[in-house]
């Protein structure tokens, strides 16, 4: 046999798959690749979820224990105002609770001023996708 007649044998013994074959396996390759890379987006988010909550349980953790300790330097104060001035220990609350209801107006007005760019932003963002 001559041996291009040999090559000729082997190539017909061997089966090539065919168009349609080799396209199925490219799309069920490719299925799966995406399911994959899916999943992993999936978790990815959820360890970001996780992680976020756990920061957001230490800094409320953490802002509860400033605020109690805040409220407790406030009562202090009040009662020790009261007390200097030679007023009743309401008279003195009054004052600082005023004091600190003053101040956080005035801190609210300017975070609202400095913010407001955000917010705008943030609008126009929302319309652009057409949520409402």
């Amino acid at each position: 046999m001559h041996p291009a007649e040999q090559i000729e044998a082997v190539r017909g013994d061997r089966r090539d798959p065919s168009v349609s074959n080799l396209l199925g396996g490219i799309i069920t390759d490719v299925q799966t690749l995406v399911g994959k890379e899916i999943a992993l987006q999936a978790r990815e988010i959820q360890q970001r979820i996780d992680s976020a909550a756990a920061r957001l349980a230490a800094l409320v953790a953490l802002g509860s224990v400033v605020a109690l300790g805040g409220g407790l330097v406030a009562l202090g104060l009040a009662l020790a105002v009261a007390h200097v001035v030679g007023w009743p220990a309401w008279g003195g609350l009054l004052a600082v609770g005023g004091v600190m209801a003053l101040g956080g107006a005035i801190w609210l007005v300017g975070y609202r001023r400095t913010h407001r760019r955000d917010v705008q932003e943030w609008h126009r963002t929302r319309t652009s996708f057409g949520t409402r």
